[in-house]
Formats: structure tokens, sequence, C-alpha cells
């Protein structure tokens, strides 16, 4: 191939847009005073599950139960229909979710305790991944999911 092919090539990728990077590792610090209960609660809202508004809840457990009975997911109202975070499942000290986009899909993994919240790129569909590169948009995704869980 020559110079300018290969020139040629480098541009029309940076072009469109179909550019990967590391996948990333992100970490949010919990704010003193939360249970692990409260950071479970957070990402579970985070990544699309309502609360149950019309009763009063007993224990936390009848609330984190009540809260996965109402899969299939509700979006929230400033989601579009293709674009959104999907709740997928819940293990000990672990929230699975995925942020779907059109046909694009990015599974995230949370890791949480008292002190911290790690999140990681866990998989994807249609978007360029390969051992630890991803394209840049799933990051993007990620880092929009930790300011969401921040933010609450």
């Amino acid at each position: 191939m020559t110079p300018r092919i290969m020139w040629l090539l480098l541009m029309l990728l940076q072009v469109t847009g179909c550019v990967t990077e590391p996948k990333q590792i992100l970490q949010t610090q919990v704010p003193s005073g939360m249970t692990r209960q409260d950071v479970e609660l957070g990402i579970l809202v985070a990544t699309g599950l309502n609360l149950p508004q019309e009763k009063q809840l007993e224990s936390w457990q009848s609330m984190v139960d009540n809260v996965l009975e109402m899969i299939p997911v509700y979006k929230s109202a400033d989601e579009q229909d293709d674009e959104k975070w999907i709740f997928e499942t819940i293990e000990p000290s672990t929230i699975y979710a995925s942020y779907k986009n059109g046909d694009e899909m990015l599974r995230a993994r949370m890791d949480y305790n008292t002190s911290k919240i790690t999140y990681r790129i866990d998989g994807s569909r249609y978007l360029k991944e390969s051992g630890n590169t991803i394209h840049r948009q799933a990051n993007t995704w990620l880092e929009d999911l930790k300011i969401k869980i921040t933010d609450l």
C-alpha cells in the first residue's frame, strides 16, 4: 500500500468517527453515611427502575423486591425510544445494566460498597470492541451513567 492510500484511509476513518480507545474503568466515591442499600437503590433508579409511589415499604428488602418486580423497565420521560439504560440483573454488590442506542448496545458492570462504585464495560454490540479497546462513544455512555448516579 502506498503512503498516499494509507493516508487517505486514515483520513476516512477520522471523518467517519470510527475511532476506538482503551476501555475506561471509572470510580465514584460514595458520600459518607450512605449504606450499601442506599448505593444499590441509587444505581437501580439511575439504570431505569422507578420506585413504587403508591405504597409505603416497610424494609429495604421489600423496596428492592417491589422495584425488581416492575420489570420490564420503564424509561424516563426524557429518554428517547431508541436510547436508554436498561437494568439487567443484580448480584451481591454488583449490578449489570445495558445502554441501548439504535442497534448499538453497551453492557456495564457496577461493583459497589459503602465507599465506592466502580464502573466497567462488560460487553457490547456494534461498538468495535476488541480486547481492551472499544468505540469511544462507549466510554462516553459509561461516563454519563457515572454522572447520572452521582447526581442522584
